[in-house]
């Protein structure tokens, strides 16, 4: 019983007994029997939902499907002569395409760039006086794999969270570099910055609860695929502004978590 207390459903009693204790033993084995069963039938209806959910969804989300849409929009808008809309257009196809990336979870360094520059590309059109981007990286680094989805969340946080006051003002720096055989990412803003207590609580937050800034996912992906010596780290102070660190190994080749 404190077996099963514990969380373990795969408790036999072997009893033999025909007394009260005998028969005692095998309710218990009737019992958790029972509640094993309901528990797989909870989870395979579960599971047989979110397929149905997701085989409702295929065609709605099929790539072809919308990258031919986007071509349609961003053709009929050159026609229209709305030019701004359909360079919104575009980057939102390539943001799509490099998102996707084929299903595969690894990609190129060059390529997470030139997601973010798509996403910078569609961020400008939000603000009247656009911040300052810069992206400071050696072509050298281009063909180096990473796993995807790694910067564009954290340039989010900063566009979203720390300088969405100061206007033209406002900077985004992303740097890349190599250091000790790993690959540095560096995210900096000039925003309103974090303390100690508030950077601490980014790297324990449920996502679920939208507070984690996009921080907690990246870095728990990473260190999941490569190793608790690599992750996220963030040094902030009020009013100065933030720098995010990502750090990934140069080779990921030699990770099994990265095999696609």
């Amino acid at each position: 019983m404190k077996k099963v207390e514990k969380g373990d459903l795969n408790v036999i009693v072997d009893i033999k007994r025909k007394d009260e204790i005998g028969q005692l033993g095998r309710s218990f084995n009737s019992m958790i029997k029972k509640i094993k069963k309901l528990i797989e039938e909870v989870y395979v209806n579960q599971i047989k939902r979110k397929e149905a959910e997701l085989r409702a969804l295929q065609p709605q989300i099929n790539p072809h499907f919308l990258y031919n849409t986007l071509d349609v929009i961003y053709w009929t808008s050159r026609l229209e002569k709305a030019y701004k809309t359909g360079k919104i257009v575009s980057s939102l196809a390539n943001l799509f395409k490099l998102g996707l990336n084929k299903g595969s979870k690894v990609t190129t360094i060059g390529k997470e760039i030139e997601h973010l520059k798509s996403y910078l590309e569609i961020q400008k059109v939000r603000y009247d006086k656009e911040p300052k981007f810069s992206i400071d990286i050696d072509k050298s680094l281009y063909e180096l794999k990473t796993i995807k989805l790694i910067l564009q969340p954290l340039v989010e946080n900063s566009l979203i969270h720390d300088i969405p006051n100061l206007g033209s003002k406002g900077m985004v720096s992303i740097k890349v570099y190599e250091k000790n055989n790993d690959i540095i990412f560096e995210i900096i803003d000039n925003g309103i910055g974090m303390n100690k207590k508030r950077i601490n609580e980014v790297f324990q937050e449920d996502i679920e609860k939208k507070k984690g800034y996009g921080i907690k996912n990246v870095h728990e992906r990473i260190k999941l695929y490569f190793g608790d010596q690599y992750g996220l780290s963030i040094d902030s102070k009020i009013g100065k502004g933030t720098i995010v660190k990502i750090k990934i190994p140069k080779k990921i080749e030699n990770y099994e978590g990265v095999i696609n």
